[in-house]
């Protein structure tokens, strides 16, 4: 190599170093913002535990009627709303503006079903449920990450929760395929600006 070249090889190589090493400072000044953040709440910490546990449950036992309702009806989807039960009630408005429009158009706008993350379903189930981080002083928005299984494939989801209704249930108000990076709440909205491409 000539000299120009080593020393254009060497600035990458230094820039690529430099820049993998800011990505693990922000990754760990994020977990400490977010640490910081829930630690803020008003909620003791038995509370807050007692709070994770509950949305663990809440969102194990959403996905479980979900399985159910997937499996009686084969491959053509749950014959039941399943998004009235279990997401936000601006999730739910959001995805009937969206259904009216393709109606509208014919055109659609998700190529899949968020729930199963295919656009088939056969032998869906989830697992692996981690809780990520309240958001809010009463920890009333929190977000939790499980593999979606369908087809024998394997795909990581974050779910977005907010805390709804008189009783405080916690309701799905965004999925997000992080496996595509597909964040299926921004699709639709996309979907919905008559601005964007």
């Amino acid at each position: 190599m000539t000299t120009n070249r080593k020393l254009v090889f060497a600035a990458l190589i230094a820039l690529l170093l430099t820049a993998c090493d800011f990505a693990k400072s922000s990754d760990s000044h994020n977990n400490t913002a977010q640490d910081r953040q829930e630690t803020q709440t008003s909620l003791s910490d038995a509370d807050l535990k007692a709070e994770r546990d509950r949305l663990i449950q809440r969102v194990k036992d959403i996905y479980s009627v979900a399985e159910s309702a997937y499996r009686s009806t084969a491959d053509m989807g749950p014959d039941v709303d399943i998004d009235k039960e279990f997401c936000s009630r601006d999730w739910i408005t959001l995805r009937d503006k969206v259904t009216d429009q393709e109606r509208r158009t014919g055109i659609l706008c998700l190529d899949g079903d968020y729930w199963v993350m295919g656009q088939d379903v056969n032998n869906f189930f989830a697992d692996n449920f981690k809780f990520l981080r309240f958001d809010g002083t009463n920890a009333n928005k929190a977000y939790v990450t499980l593999d979606v299984h369908n087809f024998g494939e394997v795909t990581p989801v974050q779910l977005t929760l907010v805390k709804e209704g008189e009783d405080g249930d916690w309701k799905i108000h965004n999925f997000v395929d992080r496996k595509f990076n597909i964040d299926f709440r921004k699709a639709m909205e996309d979907f919905l600006n008559p601005n964007h491409p």
